[in-house]
């Protein structure tokens, strides 16, 4: 199953007890799929649990696209919000998973200079929360019609068994 696969489930999975799953929405929406052959160097591997942070770095200070989404790893039956770098032929650097070999990534690409502006705005690392929620004012102006389609989202109705 690809991880476009697996978001799909997931976002229809909420829809039914009217939760409109915005992040994974609006990732599937904008996103793609990225190449992942390990090609990160281990001397550039950063410290764990901080992907918002290691690939904004990475991208200031070595170039590549940022790009934040969603990853899942073969031996872990769930996605992870994470962030990563593309080169320019969509090949993943990763400088925070370890053992990422098999790991499928799914995201959408951000100019750095946006996200160093916002990381300023905020105080903290990362596009799509603004560290007291998700930011949605980012996603509904990058898709538009995103705010209509989750605006109408509503619990489906159970049957009684």
């Amino acid at each position: 199953m690809t991880l476009e696969e697996c978001l799909t489930d997931e976002v229809l999975g909420w829809e039914k007890v009217g939760h409109h799953a915005l992040l994974q929405r609006f990732v599937l929406r904008q996103g793609k799929a990225y190449k992942n052959d390990a090609r990160t160097p281990p001397h550039l591997m950063r410290e764990i649990k901080m992907c918002f942070r290691n690939a904004t770095k990475y991208c200031r200070d070595y170039g590549g696209t940022y790009v934040e989404g969603f990853v899942m790893k073969p031996n872990l039956p769930i996605l992870i919000h994470h962030a990563w770098v593309a080169t320019d032929d969509d090949f993943v650097i990763d400088p925070t998973l370890r053992d990422s070999e098999h790991a499928k990534y799914f995201g959408v690409p951000f100019k750095i200079e946006l996200v160093l502006r916002t990381t300023l705005r905020q105080g903290h690392y990362g596009m799509l929360d603004t560290g007291l929620g998700l930011n949605t004012k980012l996603m509904f102006k990058m898709d538009p019609g995103l705010e209509a389609v989750v605006r109408n989202i509503k619990p489906q109705k159970l049957r009684e068994g």
